[in-house]
């Protein structure tokens, strides 16, 4: 049974203005902050972030509450006609928010990935979030190796016993996950970065042991790269 590593990066955009909403007087209003870009801009400048991460395979789009795009069958490159189809779809000037899924196969992860961003947004909550819920490829990383190695040769008399093996996989595999994934997010940071000069980024990684972030459970079953 694979791991689901989790890793969540936030971040604000410089330049925003916060104004209160709502409420009689100063005291009652909700604090909201405005961000310095449209949506359309904004949008645009995040597929060029995924471009560059090689990020390509789009699975849905939502603009505010309306779905503007879904391909359950993604392709290894959807990105540009995803952002097309979206925008002949809605009128980007008039949304506040979006909201992407991808999925992407690397070497030694398979991920599926949740973009959001708002241009108007409590000030509590941050302009950008980015959350990837991960497993190693084939149960892949140097704990399975190690299991290959000490499986070859003779075979067993006594079953298999799936929950004690399990539960070695999860400990010895879910450190290198996490380091993977921390790397991974820390690659998206650097492109957001330079297209974005985005302020304030925190990443934070962990293992999901209790399968909240599971992804044959979080996201429906015909999304591909959930191991469904």
């Amino acid at each position: 049974m694979a791991i689901t590593v989790v890793g969540l990066l936030e971040a604000d955009l410089p330049g925003a203005i916060e104004y209160k909403s709502g409420g009689i007087g100063p005291l009652f209003g909700e604090a909201r902050t405005e961000e310095p870009l449209s949506l359309d801009e904004l949008l645009s400048r995040i597929v060029r972030v995924l471009r560059k991460a090689g990020l390509t395979s789009v699975v849905t789009v939502f603009i505010d509450e309306t779905e503007a795009y879904v391909n359950e069958d993604a392709g290894d490159d959807n990105l540009d006609a995803a952002l097309n189809i979206t925008r002949d779809a809605i009128d980007l000037e008039s949304g506040t928010s979006f909201y992407l899924m991808l999925t992407h196969e690397g070497d030694d992860l398979s991920h599926v990935i949740t973009v959001e961003g708002s241009v108007d947004h409590p000030s509590e909550e941050a302009a950008l979030s980015i959350l990837d819920t991960a497993r190693l490829v084939d149960g892949g990383g140097a704990a399975a190796d190690d299991e290959e190695e000490e499986d070859d040769g003779e075979g067993r008399d006594e079953p298999l016993q799936p929950v004690e093996d399990d539960v070695t996989f999860f400990d010895d595999s879910a450190p290198e996950a996490q380091e993977l994934v921390e790397a991974f997010l820390q690659r998206l940071l650097v492109e957001l970065e330079k297209e974005l000069g985005v302020s304030e980024p925190e990443i934070d990684v962990w293992t999901d042991w209790e399968g909240e972030y599971d992804p044959s459970t979080r996201y429906p079953s015909s999304i591909p790269g959930t191991g469904v």
